[in-house]
């Protein structure tokens, strides 16, 4: 595919954004189901463009068992993600939660 007017450096972004979309963003490794205590956790998601959106991951993600709250950056798609006292969840469920929205989870930053 060409696309006039695109710098080089662009195109590469691009499709490098694209490939991992296509993948489907997050890879999840062995500790997937290890679960996360204490927090709060930043999770970034990639698409999120509009109120709606936002809201969709965030209830998706509130409804988790043990999350506490949850505070969503549209603009940078952070989403920071505090636990109950005592509560846990894995990098699964928060994948899990952030793909039943449509949304590509690009990664998860745990203390």
């Amino acid at each position: 595919m060409i696309v006039p007017n695109l710098r080089p450096a662009a195109l590469l972004f691009a499709l490098l954004l694209g490939a991992a979309c296509a993948s489907g963003g997050y890879a999840l490794g062995d500790d997937a189901d290890a679960p996360l205590r204490g927090g709060p956790f930043r999770v970034v998601v990639h698409g999120m463009s509009c109120p709606l959106c936002a809201t969709n991951v965030d209830r998706a993600i509130a409804e988790l068992p043990g999350v506490d709250s949850v505070a969503i950056d549209m603009a940078s798609g952070e989403v920071m993600v505090a636990l109950q006292s005592g509560a846990s969840v894995t990098r699964r469920a928060l994948a899990s939660a952030v793909a039943s929205t449509g949304f590509t989870l690009v990664s998860i930053e745990a203390p």
